[in-house]
């Protein structure tokens, strides 16, 4: 069974991972008492890029750089042998066969009882047999002597390489095809269906995750007379194969040529760059009031005649302006201005200082006494179907004589008087802070301990209610991938509040979703229940190990 994850905008890492002793069942028809795999990593990456170089959007081709995948170092172990106290009758020896030896991707495991060789390869992509993967043999040479192991056969690592094309075409008739470019087409389709431009797709970072399990299949005779007894063993780690593509930041959509009022053929115009700046980016002072963001627009030449430029504001993602044209000739670049105002819910809430008080030992985001929490403004600007943003945060905050301002009048209905939870700002971990939304690279570094489970981090994230009425008791919840890693209750918070929540996380390596739900079991009724959920992207060291699923079958 395959599974298939897109991360967005992430680096490439290779993982350590030591594989854990696999215990056969402890049944004397059993003769594989114990079987390992090893793997130096478990991720294996397959660069993807645009094969083009022209910068034109419509000359975009899909290149895979590799044609195989690799995963290094790989070793396994089998002991032949019973279970401690198990003396089987009329049993001498339990000898290795090093012939029935398998390692495969996909999972691969046995059809029959135990004393059958038949394997299914079903859900099998690619697979090698002893002599190419050598597996270390200890064989038991008396069963009532259980320290008479001896070396049968001296394995070595090997690194364990599969045709890209396998991934394509595999041997197992159950085996989902795995085809790079298919994954990331409909990876572009997805982003454009939800309202995304095939510009800003192509020209980000993007990696698309497949995880499938390594499997090692071996086997044992226990000889007892003239017959024996067969047993095979079979273990498997999850492993990931990351095809990483990289942005191409030169692409652009090529406006088609137009004319001027002569009737000359004119140079096509197009955007070099947009950037905003909210001057002073943090500032103090009795709201409600205003502050200014710039934005500045550049072109790639200084066009003779007239052509229009189309611009808007956004104030936390939401158009503030409707689009705005203007008339550009002899120059290459332009500002506007666009006023924000501070102290009303429109562009985000203000919010009470977070107490100093104990919060489980977790890192402490300060903030100001009343505060906008990191809203963000934006810039857009486009010719044609070419489109240029630029974001920036800032903080306004108010006086702590100044109060927050309110609607002048008032809503009449109850229905609205609820409060909003939500998370707002960043998060930390270690010593790096990230905005939701973003991404986390760690450092072995900022890690407190680690051990085999994974490293321990502090981590520290805001909670504010944001609403118009007080909260009652609710829970939260952070998830690695989808597991739960960390929950806090709090007994409710007053309007307009906020309180730092923080502490300890266990993170194996790896690059996965962190996921924030405020008020995760929906005990609150809120004016809005849609940005209860925030993530980032976190990415831990390899020296933070952990332990997959490792599964065996007798």
């Amino acid at each position: 069974m395959k599974k298939i994850l897109t991360q967005t905008a992430l680096a490439a890492l290779t993982l350590t991972l030591i594989g854990t002793d696999v215990k056969a069942d402890k049944d004397t028809t059993h003769v594989t008492r114990n079987i390992q795999l090893l793997l130096k990593n478990t991720q294996s990456i397959v660069p993807i890029r645009n094969k083009s170089d022209s910068g034109d959007i419509k000359d975009f081709e899909l290149e895979v750089k590799e044609d195989v995948i690799r995963f290094s170092m790989v070793s396994g172990t089998v002991w032949c042998g019973y279970g401690d106290g198990e003396v089987p009758s009329n049993r001498i020896r339990a000898i290795g066969l090093p012939e029935e030896t398998r390692l495969s991707l996909g999972l691969m495991h046995r059809r029959g009882g135990h004393s059958t060789s038949q394997t299914d390869f079903d859900g099998v992509y690619h697979a090698v047999r002893n002599p190419e993967f050598k597996v270390t043999i200890n064989e038991l040479e008396n069963a009532y002597n259980f320290n008479s192991y001896k070396k049968a056969q001296i394995g070595w690592p090997t690194d364990f390489e599969v045709p890209l094309d396998k991934l394509k075409n595999p041997v197992g008739k159950s085996a989902a095809s795995i085809d790079p470019v298919s994954i990331f087409d409909a990876a572009l389709t997805k982003h454009v269906n939800e309202g995304g431009e095939k510009l800003d797709f192509l020209r980000s970072d993007h990696n698309f995750v497949v995880e499938l399990p390594i499997t090692l299949r071996t086997a044992c005779i226990g000889v007892r007379g003239l017959s024996d007894t067969r047993s095979h063993a079979y273990v498997d780690k999850s492993v990931q194969i990351v095809f990483a593509y990289k942005g191409d930041k030169s692409l652009h959509y090529k406006p088609a040529v137009s004319t001027g009022g002569s009737g000359n053929i004119q140079n096509p115009l197009s955007i070099v760059k947009a950037s905003i700046k909210v001057d002073p980016p943090k500032s103090t002072g009795i709201c409600p009031r205003t502050v200014t963001a710039s934005g500045i627009i550049e072109l790639d030449h200084k066009p003779a005649k007239t052509r229009n430029v189309q611009y808007r504001f956004l104030e936390d993602g939401k158009p503030a302006t409707p689009w705005k044209t203007v008339g550009v000739a002899g120059i290459d670049q332009f500002k506007v201005r666009h006023k924000i105002k501070v102290g009303k819910t429109k562009s985000g809430s203000l919010v009470k200082g977070v107490s100093k008080a104990n919060n489980g030992g977790g890192i402490q985001l300060n903030q100001p006494q009343l505060i906008k929490n990191k809203p963000t403004v934006a810039i857009e600007a486009k010719i044609g179907k070419q489109k240029e943003t630029a974001v920036t945060t800032y903080i306004a905050n108010c006086n702590a004589q100044g109060t927050i301002a309110q609607d002048p009048k008032p809503s009449l209905n109850p229905g609205t008087q609820k409060p909003d939870l939500t998370a707002r700002g960043q998060i930390q971990i270690g010593s790096v802070k990230a905005p939701w939304g973003g991404s986390i690279n760690l450092k072995a570094s900022d890690a407190l301990s680690n051990d085999r489970r994974g490293c321990q981090f502090r981590f520290g994230y805001d909670v504010v209610n944001i609403g118009k009425a007080a909260s009652g008791p609710f829970l939260n919840r952070l998830r690695r991938d989808g597991k739960v890693a960390h929950k806090k209750s709090l007994t409710g918070l007053a309007k307009a509040s906020g309180k730092n929540i923080g502490g300890t996380i266990l993170l194996d390596a790896g690059t996965y979703p962190l996921t924030l739900s405020v008020d995760d079991d929906k005990k609150v009724q809120e004016l809005k229940e849609n940005n209860n959920v925030h993530k980032v992207m976190v990415t831990a060291p390899s020296e933070c190990g952990g332990r997959d699923g490792s599964r065996h079958r007798d």
